[in-house]
């Protein structure tokens, strides 16, 4: 689902289709959040909860 707006070509520099790109606007109970997103859905598809690697 919404995939297709990431087109990762190393070759090109473009990761992303700027015009498949939609504003998010979200205000909930806990916080709120207005603009897009400018960053790749990892590929698990779910943020990283927590590591392994110590830091």
């Amino acid at each position: 689902m919404g995939r297709e707006r990431f087109v990762r070509n190393k070759a090109s520099g473009q990761f992303f289709d700027k015009n498949k790109l939609h504003a998010l606007d979200h205000h909930g109970d806990f916080f709120k959040v207005a603009g897009p997103l400018n960053i790749a859905r990892t590929p698990q598809g779910r943020p990283i909860i927590f590591s392994g690697r110590r830091f």
